[in-house]
């Protein structure tokens, strides 16, 4: 899609800065120091480009696919960044109204509210699931829904 093919784009340019942290750290290497051991330092160590997939748990297999292969094709700074959702309750629609409030009050959340948000991070190395997504490395639950509007066009 257009939106991927700008997204590679602008992630491309970005991780250029990451071999541009090796070619510095190359020159300006001690000659006989510790640094200067080949596969001792990594830019990926104070560099991350981190990027916001919001939708990422909603992507068909096609995008999931693209997005594997941005993983693939940078190094190990690339992160992508998404939220997570998951329902407080599997029951029946004659069940779901007491399992909304014994879960709530189990764990403290508002007895309304039927869904949790979590913001995950995922990398390189995560682990694939059977359908090809991502493990997440950190998962942090959110107060409530986060994404107001529209987006862009709301923001601009």
């Amino acid at each position: 899609s257009m939106r991927l093919q700008t997204l590679w784009r602008t992630v491309a340019g970005m991780m250029l800065y990451h071999p541009a942290l090796e070619a510095h750290a190359a020159v300006q290497r001690i000659p006989n120091g510790a640094l200067a051991q080949d596969g001792i330092w990594d830019p990926s160590v104070c560099f991350s480009c981190i990027v916001s997939m919001q939708n990422y748990k909603q992507f068909d297999p096609i995008k999931i696919a693209q997005t594997n292969r941005m993983f693939d094709k940078f190094p190990d700074s690339l992160k992508v960044a998404y939220i997570d959702q998951t329902d407080l309750f599997s029951a029946t629609a004659e069940d779901q109204h007491e399992a909304i409030r014994k879960n709530a009050t189990l764990d403290g959340v508002h007895k309304w509210q039927q869904r949790r948000y979590f913001s995950c991070v995922i990398d390189k190395h995560s682990a694939l699931l059977s359908d090809n997504r991502r493990v997440p490395k950190f998962k942090v639950e959110l107060p409530g829904f986060p994404i107001l509007g529209d987006g862009k066009s709301d923001n601009q």
